[in-house]
């Protein structure tokens, strides 16, 4: 069974003036309850020595670590270290919103309307990780068994029957066993749900991290004649490439996974040196 932990960062205002120009939602696909507990684990033990704290998500960051590219940049690079060298799988995909490119189209949109862009967001992660995952039990002869996935989430009472009815509808239409999805409180009070509750914080910070470098990109990204993000020195830049290059980039043979989705897709060919190709557009 693979497991999925999603989360999101970003302010729901639509203008992206005096906010957040993007928002990004955040996804992890691991293989197995094992794999779960050893990012777990792992990245327990290395909050404290590179984040300064008890394992916390993005928001509850104090400011010196948040603010400190080299600080995230070492936490990611040992918590993907160390795990690789144990498990075998763990992969991102993350959906950026472009705020200020929806708000140059043609219709004027509202909060809610914003939301229903959350809502498709969340359902293009669904059918690539599901699309994946036939693929891979087909390539890995698992059959006849049904390719199977259990969900969980963050608590987030506003969107969550969108979101759960989405992801249950998907998985019928393709084909996958679904467990849950969850919905579980970053608090964790509830014992059983404690692990998960930690691998959404971890989750969070992903989201967290990529989308402050996504900003960075695209505030300065006009300004910048390089043909190439990767050879950037920014210290932000650095620690997307980390990110990117580790755990949303893979060629499985059967399968080239590539982890960013961007929205507009029409306007993504203008950040192709930052995001990368999407296969799914090509």
């Amino acid at each position: 069974m693979f497991i999925a932990i999603s989360d999101e960062s970003g302010d729901l205002g639509v203008t992206y003036k005096g906010g957040t120009r993007s928002f990004v939602i955040s996804i992890a696909l691991l293989k197995g309850e094992d794999n779960l507990q050893k990012l777990n684990e792992t990245a327990r033990y290395l909050s404290r020595p590179y984040l300064d704290s008890p394992l916390r998500k993005w928001s509850e960051l104090k400011g010196k670590v948040k603010h400190d590219p080299q600080r995230l940049y070492n936490f990611y690079y040992y918590l993907w270290k160390n795990f690789s060298t144990s498990c075998d799988f763990f992969l991102f995909s993350f959906f950026v919103l472009d705020k200020k490119e929806i708000e140059k189209g043609i219709f004027a949109i509202d909060k809610e309307n914003f939301k229903s862009y959350i809502w498709e967001g969340y359902k293009k992660c669904f059918m690539r990780v599901f699309a994946f995952l036939k693929k891979y039990h087909y390539e890995e002869k698992l059959y006849p068994n049904p390719p199977s996935i259990k969900w969980f989430l963050d608590r987030n009472t506003e969107r969550e029957k969108e979101i759960k009815n989405t992801i249950i509808d998907l998985a019928k239409e393709k084909g996958v066993q679904l467990g849950g999805p969850f919905f579980i409180s970053k608090r964790g009070r509830d014992r059983s749900g404690r692990e998960a509750a930690t691998s959404i914080k971890i989750v969070d910070l992903f989201a967290g991290v990529v989308r402050v470098s996504v900003e960075h990109y695209m505030n300065n990204n006009s300004h910048c004649s390089r043909n190439k993000c990767e050879n950037c020195s920014h210290p932000n830049i650095k620690v997307w490439q980390l990110i990117n290059t580790n755990l949303c980039i893979k060629d499985f043979g059967f399968w080239k996974w590539r982890g960013m989705i961007y929205y507009p897709p029409k306007n993504r060919k203008t950040h192709e040196r930052f995001f990368g190709k999407d296969p799914f557009l090509t």
